[in-house]
């Protein structure tokens, strides 16, 4: 087993810092020593390949002579004329060994160099001519001797490959003598070039370290009139922009702005970038200033909105606290009535008079336009429309106004109109936009503590009444829960005491509603004598509606089984589902609302020929389990639309072969929607997997072991809707 490699532990690589003139040295030096070396290689290459060519050549065709000349020896068997022939060979230096075969691959004659033994195959190693080969150092060639068509022998030939490698490593030495030559001169002249170029480019080297460290140094002296010389301008001229650029940084950290230093070309980009930094520097201060003076503002405002004032107090403050800010002359603030139009409620500066308006609808002139557009309007005020304001001392005519909406969570509760002796700036718009969400809160809160106060007195006055009120209650629902009581045992009437044909079908069920009244309904009765109709429906919702409604759906059944005794059309349509579904469907179509259904399944059994036939309306599909079978399937009916959503003839039949001890089972749809705290259902699913573990129970088992599933689920949380289960097993 091999042994792994120590590792080596390298020396940490540490960066070489070198010149300019030594990088360009030796990258001049590498690219000579590469070029040459490569050219080399390829002049070595091509000779050692040509030199390869030619020695195969010449034993391809000493081959054939020797072939031509052993023909006789071969044919005739004659061994020392073989080796006669393969001695001619002792005169070609760079041939070691040769040997014949006969045609049958025996050694026949051969040829080898004393001082040089070597073991030649005691078997031809081709039948066939093959091209030639290398192996121990020599150089092999087989051929085929061939007479008449007929191959009589074969010859094989070694040649040394040490005279073609000598002459290889000779040309390696040399290019290798002339290739380093060749770089080192051509390395020292162009270091010389190198450190004539370089002399003049290290000033400005030293200059640009000068500026890297942070000084301004003095201009360079210009020592040449050639691309030296323009480096040494051009950098001249760096110096001064960087002078111009200082001192310009300078009066900018002094909060001078002013751009005082000039591009010099429109492709001086410092200098331009200089001058937009100085211009977003001073809109910056300008931006920051008026976002103080707006934060100042609206914190006076808040201040002045602060505790519970009354309204007509609180609007005289917003007034003095908004003019104030603004340096306005002249306010107005008007309030949303209950009828959407704006009434003044408080001004400053500007008494009314009789012939103005004290209310505009909304729409209405400047104030009503405001309100409705939602959005800040300023006008302009020609000279002759203007108010006039007068004092002891000053006296003018207001020559803007703004209207600002007071919106709070899209509720319109005023608008401000502010007026001024000077045009309106920006951030007196943003000022104003800012402020309206506060003063629309401030003025609302004042107006709900109003009207809480008025409540609060009116609510004293009521209490009284209430209790009395309570009272007359209190004897309504005793009497209302008494009512209730008597529509629950009535509707607990409409459900069967007893089901047809004991002896040769089964039944079990489960009714449970969620309110005293329920919207479920189930029953089975039946036809004749070995028929039994069943039903389940399942009303929209659950209360005294949903109880009327399958009340109504009772009497429905109820009044087709009646007629069926002496009218046949009825009677048909109770051994027909999708036909008594459709009857259904006209018939409660004017009895219930129009946000209302119901969902119904109706089958019949036919307990001679065992058979099912049933069709539904919008109602969950039965569950069918086949006493022999090995899982639960559901009947696959293709259901109709809900009773009061859909055509009478829009109901199709489904038939369903039975046997003795098949268990179907029926549904509504508050099993599997049941829920827990956390709101999830019970689900289909669930339900399938507890009524396929118990299909094979007695029904009653298997209706209790339902219930405690869905009981489990909902630990201990409420239904909320009418829970019904009817199953049936044919005997």
């Amino acid at each position: 087993m091999i042994s792994p490699l120590p590792k080596i532990a390298f020396p940490p690589i540490r960066r070489i810092t070198m010149t300019m003139e030594r990088k360009l040295t030796l990258i001049i030096f590498a690219a000579i020593v590469v070029a040459l070396s490569l050219a080399s290689s390829a002049l070595i290459y091509n000779a050692a390949q040509a030199a390869r060519e030619q020695t195969e050549d010449d034993l391809i065709t000493l081959a054939d002579v020797i072939g031509n000349n052993s023909r006789a020896a071969l044919m005739f068997q004659d061994r020392e004329d073989g080796a006669d022939i393969l001695s001619a060979l002792s005169s070609k230096p760079i041939i070691h060994a040769a040997q014949l075969y006969d045609a049958a691959g025996v050694p026949f004659a051969r040829f080898v160099r004393a001082d040089e033994p070597i073991d030649l195959p005691e078997q031809s190693p081709a039948l066939e001519d093959i091209d030639p080969w290398e192996d121990q150092g020599h150089l092999w060639m087989s051929r085929l001797i061939v007479q008449d068509g007929s191959v009589i022998g074969s010859v094989l030939i070694a040649a040394h490959l040490e005279p073609l490698q000598t002459m290889i490593n000779h040309q390696i030495y040399w290019s290798i003598l002339i290739t380093v030559g060749a770089a080192l001169l051509a390395t020292f002249l162009a270091s010389r070039v190198l450190h004539l170029l370089l002399k003049h480019i290290r000033m400005v080297v030293d200059m640009a370290r000068a500026v890297a460290r942070g000084s301004v140094p003095d201009t360079l002296p210009v020592t040449a009139h050639d691309e030296i010389g323009e480096l040494q301008e051009a950098f001249n001229q760096i110096v001064e922009t960087t002078k111009g650029v200082v001192h310009q940084t300078q009066l900018v950290a002094q909060g001078d702005y002013s751009i005082a230093i000039q591009p010099r070309s429109a492709e001086d980009e410092m200098v331009h970038a200089l001058i937009e930094m100085t211009s977003k520097l001073n809109v910056f201060r300008e931006e920051s200033e008026r976002r103080a003076a707006l934060k100042s503002g609206l914190s006076e405002l808040n201040d002045q909105m602060r505790g519970e004032q009354p309204l007509p107090e609180l609007l005289n403050h917003i007034l003095a606290a908004m003019t104030q800010h603004l340096d306005a002359q002249a306010a107005v603030l008007y309030l949303t009535q209950a009828d959407g139009s704006l009434q003044q409620a408080a001004s400053y500066a500007t008494p009314r008079t009789a012939e103005e308006p004290s209310a505009w609808a909304l729409g209405e002139g400047l104030v009503g336009r405001a309100a409705a557009e939602r959005e800040l309007l300023c006008v302009s005020v020609p000279p002759e429309q203007a108010l006039q304001l007068r004092s002891g001392l000053v006296e003018g005519k207001l020559c803007d106004l703004a209207f600002m909406p007071l919106i709070h969570d899209q509720v319109l509760a005023g608008v401000l109109e502010v007026g001024r002796l000077r045009p309106f700036q920006n951030g007196h718009r943003d000022y104003l936009q800012q402020a309206s969400a506060s003063i629309a809160i401030a003025i609302e809160s004042a107006q709900s503590r109003a009207r809480l106060a008025e409540l609060l007195a009116e609510t004293q006055q009521q209490s009284e009444r209430l209790r009395e009120q309570q009272r007359e209650l209190q004897k309504s629902n005793q009497e209302l829960e008494r009512e209730m009581d008597l529509a629950r045992k009535v509707q607990l009437g409409f459900l069967p005491s007893a089901f047809p044909h004991p002896d040769r079908i089964q039944f079990a069920h489960s009714y449970e509603i969620c309110t005293t009244l329920g919207g479920d309904l189930f029953d089975a009765f039946p036809i004749d004598e070995d028929r039994v109709g069943l039903y389940v429906a399942d009303v929209a919702g659950h209360g005294v509606n949903a109880a009327l409604i399958s009340g109504l759906l009772k009497m429905a059944v109820e009044n087709i089984r009646v007629k069926a005794d002496f009218v046949s059309a009825s009677a048909y349509l109770l051994g027909d589902p999708a036909a008594l579904l459709g009857e259904l469907c006209t018939a409660m179509a004017d009895l219930i609302p129009s946000d209302t259904f119901i969902t119904m399944n109706y089958s019949v059994i036919d307990l001679a020929s065992k058979r099912l036939l049933t069709a539904a309306a919008g109602h969950p599909y039965p569950y069918y389990s086949k006493k022999t079978g090995d899982r639960l399937t559901s009947i696959k009916i293709e259901n109709g639309p809900a009773l009061g959503l859909g055509l009478p003839d829009d109901f199709t039949n489904q038939t369903l072969d039975l046997e003795s001890g098949d268990v179907i089972l029926y549904f509504t749809d508050g099993i599997t929607e049941a829920m827990n705290a956390a709101g999830d259902e019970f689900g289909d699913t669930e339900f399938a997997d507890i009524v396929n573990a118990h299909r094979h129970a007695p029904l009653p088992e298997l209706i209790d072991n339902i219930l405690h599933a869905v009981n489990q689920h909902r630990a201990g949380h409420p239904i909320s809707d009418d829970c019904t289960l009817l199953a049936c097993c044919l005997k």
